[in-house]
């Protein structure tokens, strides 16, 4: 049980791990950066990749991702990635994450071309070189924004009723709180919906694990609401403190009544 929980609850970026960290040491990614470009990349160097409240790399990797997934689509004329921000920041996002980890680790000869003509260089490093570039301009912004903190200043859990989602009253039912996790990370944060803050709108509704062979003392659940949709009810998103936090309450704590049993035997 406590094994799967923490496999829920991991919040290590895969894309930055699996695909991005070992181009950070590549000879022509590091002798196309500038000033600036060469302290971020010590910064991403250094992160073990855990997208948790309150860290400042994964604020500039992603700040970093955005500024490529943009060139990329400027390179292709729009063509790639979906035009409209929160439609790429959910699902299009998702879908062009693969494509920028073949660009970094085994690109195709399309992919090699694109970046041959989007740097002005012919050599097949063209796509290290615009990656470095792209660095170079997101340390900028980074800074610019005052070095923002994930979950503090970007990816930000924002909840409002549906009922008045649209209504002048809707701010007397909106909470937001900080958020860990990214889009690739098993503790997924996604569907963003403003390129500046990446603002969450959608994350997983419900959480649990059970042990079978202890159902009553062994169940765990992480709900991000409450335990009513009525929003004057005490019990409206009354476990969002929890779920920010990555705490799961056990079942047995709030008390349940079993109405029947079934034992599969073999």
């Amino acid at each position: 049980l406590d094994y799967h929980k923490s496999m829920q609850t991991d919040e290590m970026s895969s894309f930055f791990h699996f695909d991005v960290r070992e181009m950070l040491q590549n000879d022509v990614f590091v002798q196309a950066l500038d000033l600036e470009g060469s302290e971020a990349q010590r910064m991403l160097a250094g992160w073990d990749g855990i997208a948790a409240v309150g860290r400042t790399e994964p604020a500039l990797f992603w700040i970093w991702s955005l500024e490529l997934l943009t060139e990329f689509n400027d390179g292709l004329n729009g063509h790639l990635f979906l035009d409209d921000w929160g439609s790429r920041g959910g699902v299009g996002m998702a879908w062009s994450i693969p494509w920028l980890a073949r660009v970094f680790n085994a690109p195709t000869d399309f992919q090699l071309e694109l970046c041959k003509n989007m740097t002005n260089n012919t050599s097949d490093d063209a796509c290290m070189v615009a990656s470095a570039h792209a660095l170079n301009v997101a340390a900028q912004k980074h800074a610019g924004r005052g070095k923002p903190e994930w979950g503090i200043h970007m990816n930000i859990l924002d909840l409002n009723h549906t009922a008045f989602a649209d209504q002048p009253i809707a701010c007397l039912w909106r909470r937001q709180a900080p958020k860990g996790g990214d889009p690739t990370a098993p503790n997924v944060a996604t569907a963003y919906t403003d390129q500046e803050t990446f603002t969450l709108r959608q994350i997983a509704s419900m959480r649990q694990l059970c042990d079978l062979g202890d159902v009553h003392n062994r169940t765990l659940w992480a709900y991000a609401a409450g335990q009513s949709g009525n929003p004057w009810s005490k019990f409206y998103l009354s476990f969002l403190e929890f779920f920010v936090a990555n705490e799961y309450v056990s079942m047995h704590d709030i008390g349940f009544t079993t109405f029947s049993e079934m034992v599969l035997e073999k």
